[in-house]
Order: C-alpha cells, then sequence, then structure tokens
C-alpha cells in the first residue's frame, strides 16, 4: 500500500479504538465466567489434569514512526512502520498438592514467539523478521517451604522491583517480547516481626539468547550487550502509616559482546548502585513518590561517579471519573568528557519505556544502548481519567534539558541546553478479561541541544489489540 492509504488506515484504527469502546458501552454487559466459552474452555482444559493449569495469550501491534531515527548521529529521516505478533503459551504445574511439605510447590513454563512485518524499512532490513521460538518463563517455585515465612524462585522468571525504576527488563534488546531474568530469588516476608519485606537475587544473565534454554529456530540474536552477572538486595518497609519506605544495594558485572550487529560492543564494567525510596499519602488526595541512586564502580577502566532520582506528586480529584493529574520530575547524569570518570547513569535492569514509548529509538542511536535513556533532566504533567467503565485516557506534556553539555556519547550536538519537548496521549479500554485494546500517540519537537542536521520532530503512534484465553 502506498502513503496515502497506510494513513486512511492508522486513522481509521485509531479512530475505531475510541469508537468501539463507546458502542460497546451503551449497554452496559457484566461479564459472568460461568456462561462465556472462553472462560468454559479453560475451565475444562484445566480440569483434565487437576495439579496442571493453561494459557495464552496474542498480542497484535501496529507501529508507525515518522522520523524515530532523526535525533540519531547518522540521522536518516525515514520512517519505520511495522507489525508485531506476539503469541505467548504458559502453563504451571502443582503435582505435590497432596504432600503437606511441598504443596506450596510449582513448575512455570512459558514460550513466547514474536515475528515482524516491516512496512517502511531501510534497503537492507527484511520484510519479515522471523522470530525464535523461546523459552522466556521456566523455573521452580516453592510458597513458604517448611513454613519459612518467604519464597523461593530458582531459574528464569519476570522480576519487577517496585515501579520498575531499576528493575524490570532483563532483555532490552528485543523489546517488550521478553523481559525474563535468569536468577534465583528469595522473597522474605517480615511483615508480622518487622512490617518489612525483603529481595535477595542472585542474577546471572548471557548476552545470546541461547544460553542455558536453546531457542527453536534459532536466530542468534541477543537479547542485551554483555553477558550479566549480578546481585540484588531490594528491602521495602511499611511501618509507618501511610508510608513505604525503600533501600536497596545492586550490583552489576558486565562482560561486553564485540560485533552485535547496528551497535557498539557491550562495556566491561562492575556497577554499584545504592539508593533509597519513598512513598506516601499526603493526605486523601495528594501521594508522593521518591526515588534516588548513587553509582560507583569501574567501567572500561574509569572510575564511576554517576546519580540519578525520580518524582512524582499525584492528585486525585476523586470525581466520578478517577481524574489523576501528576507532576514529575526526573534526572540521570550524563558523561562529563574529559574528566578520567564517568558520570552516565546506567539504569541497570530498567531500560524499558517508563515514561516515553518514543524515546527509547533515538536514544539507541545515541548512546548505542537502547532503552538507556540517560544525560536529561525531565519535567513532566500528566493527566489521567476514565470518563466511562474500563476506558482509561491519559495525556501529558514532559520537558527534557540535556544534564551534560559534553557528553562524548552525543556528537556532534548543538551544545543547548533543551533536548526538546514530548507530547503524548493514551486510550486504553478492557472489553473482558479476554479482550482489550489500546492506541498511543507521541511526538518529540527536538531542541537546541540537537545541531540542525538532525532535529526534525519524531512522532510514533501504536494500535494494539491483547486477546487472552
Amino acid at each position: 500500500m502506498n502513503r496515502k492509504t497506510w494513513m486512511l488506515v492508522l486513522t481509521a484504527a485509531f479512530v475505531g479504538s475510541f469508537v468501539l469502546p463507546a458502542l460497546a458501552a451503551e449497554e452496559e454487559v457484566v461479564h459472568d465466567a460461568s456462561t462465556c466459552p472462553i472462560c468454559q474452555s479453560k475451565a475444562r482444559m484445566n480440569e483434565l489434569v487437576p495439579w496442571i493449569s493453561w494459557g495464552a495469550d496474542l498480542r497484535l501491534r501496529e507501529v508507525y514512526g515518522p522520523n524515530l531515527a532523526s535525533l540519531a548521529k547518522n540521522a536518516d529521516g525515514a520512517e519505520r512502520h511495522f507489525q508485531r505478533y506476539r503469541m505467548r503459551a504458559w502453563t504451571k504445574m502443582t503435582p505435590f498438592q497432596d504432600i503437606d511439605e511441598l504443596k506450596g510447590m510449582a513448575v512455570n513454563f512459558r514460550m513466547v514467539y514474536e515475528p515482524r512485518h516491516n512496512c517502511k524499512k531501510k534497503d537492507a532490513d527484511p520484510v519479515w523478521t522471523w522470530s525464535e521460538g523461546i523459552i522466556d518463563k521456566l523455573n521452580v517455585q516453592w510458597k513458604k517451604p517448611f513454613d519459612l515465612p518467604m519464597d523461593v524462585t530458582i531459574g528464569r522468571q519476570d522480576i519487577i522491583l517496585g515501579r520498575g525504576w531499576l528493575v524490570l527488563d532483563g532483555t532490552p534488546l528485543d523489546g517488550s517480547r521478553t523481559i525474563y531474568f535468569d536468577a534465583v530469588r528469595f522473597s522474605l516476608d517480615l511483615q508480622e516481626q518487622l512490617q518489612t519485606k525483603a529481595e535477595l537475587i542472585y542474577l546471572d544473565q548471557n548476552a545470546d539468547s541461547d544460553w542455558w534454554l536453546n531457542p527453536t529456530c534459532d536466530k542468534e540474536f541477543n537479547v542485551v550487550e554483555a553477558d550479566e552477572r549480578g546481585a540484588i538486595v531490594y528491602l521495602t518497609n511499611k511501618s509507618l502509616e501511610n508510608m513505604t519506605l525503600g533501600g536497596f544495594f545492586m550490583y552489576k558485572h558486565e562482560e561486553g559482546v564485540q560485533g552485535l550487529p547496528m551497535l557498539p560492543a557491550g562495556a566491561t564494567a562492575d556497577t554499584y548502585c545504592v539508593g533509597g525510596s519513598l512513598e506516601t499519602k499526603l493526605n486523601d488526595q495528594l501521594s508522593l513518590y521518591a526515588q534516588g541512586a548513587h553509582q560507583f564502580g569501574n567501567r572500561d577502566g574509569a572510575d564511576i561517579n554517576a546519580w540519578g532520582f525520580v518524582s512524582s506528586l499525584a492528585y486525585a480529584m476523586q470525581d466520578q471519573c478517577n481524574t489523576v493529574a501528576k507532576v514529575s520530575y526526573e534526572v540521570l547524569t550524563g558523561d562529563d568528557g574529559g574528566t578520567g570518570q564517568w558520570e552516565q547513569f546506567d539504569p541497570m535492569w530498567g531500560r524499558w519505556p517508563q515514561w516515553s514509548e518514543l524515546f527509547v529509538y533515538p536514544i539507541a542511536a545515541e548512546n548505542g544502548r537502547p532503552g538507556a535513556i540517560t544525560n536529561f533532566h525531565r519535567v513532566g504533567l500528566d493527566l489521567s481519567t476514565e470518563p466511562m467503565d474500563d476506558l482509561k485516557v491519559s495525556g501529558g506534556y514532559h520537558l527534557l534539558f540535556r544534564d551534560s553539555k559534553s557528553d562524548a556519547n552525543i556528537a556532534p550536538n548543538g551544545n543547548g541546553c533543551i533536548r526538546g519537548h514530548l507530547l503524548k496521549a493514551l486510550a486504553a479500554y478492557t472489553f473482558n478479561p479476554h479482550v482489550k485494546t489500546h492506541v498511543v500517540g507521541e511526538v518529540f519537537l527536538p531542541g537546541d541541544f540537537y545541531t540542525g542536521a538532525r532535529n526534525d520532530a519524531a512522532g510514533f503512534f501504536r494500535w494494539e489489540w491483547m486477546f487472552t484465553w
């Protein structure tokens, strides 16, 4: 299809994502699992073997990005237009329900496959990217072994700590196809004694997806730029009324992999990260969140001296639409260059679209690490509301400043202070537990931090359908 046709399709999909929820809401339908054929089919499947449960989902995404690479050092100004088709299936096995000592033990398995189709691409890019069939979850979980106040999970698993600022995605190079960690995790629940929870985690990640568990149709894909080993101690305490305090220590050892397509070699580094967090309700309407961290260690022979801070103040209007206004501020330091130290903050395992779907693309060309958005100050204003049942609409404006003027990884640049202005909007609707959709739109207007050769406005537009069985 030509460009005009694609724009009509995009517009129709965008409008449809609003119109369909409105039509569905004209007559409120309460989901009844006892009459839902999907729920009943899954129940019958799970009844075949009582100690085995099953599930699956299908995520369909369409992404259109004009000038997504416009901020890159070698900006091509090209459009990006592609579809992603992620298919997952999983099972949970609990074969020891009749044995008191082992009834809390389960084996979890999940497999994922996600091909992509490119409509607008560079000449060297294939029309289809046929993915691997990868096992992104295979672990043994034991809840309260021997009646101890903890859970133990050993193997490939998803790990999200807090709001995911530093720990969420262990596989940033494959986007959101997977986020897994190969880890041993001890989750201690000391609420009764100390009103505290503690996470003790050992990580052993490998750059190549074929490590430990071989994918089907192995394509030699890398999920991260370096082989990693690490440890995390993450504490949360609720002893103060309406307040959650946190503290953490993280260590990550990286051994960079050479020869990754379109990416520089990963670093050889030992990064230590210490910090804390606070979440509190100031009153019935105001809530405050803040988290900060300092990093030290060594990266490619240079001493690390970096820090980061993120915060938000949310105001719940307590109206019928659950409207919430939020102002946020975040800073992640950049490398000054020429100081003999490495001042660029490492997002650790938090390289995912935390506040922008768009900006994770140009940052990959800027510093060679997809999703590792650093060297910025961000002031954000966001508003979310629920105008009707199951529909959430949000929008925001974020102003970005640079932190370091002479970051060695961002040359050439315009040496200005303003990175740019980000406008974003989202509408998400849940039809029932099995079907939901959303549409996202973002526009980035570059500031004087970028040279005239790479400062075109960029856009990101995505709609998604998720079907769950």
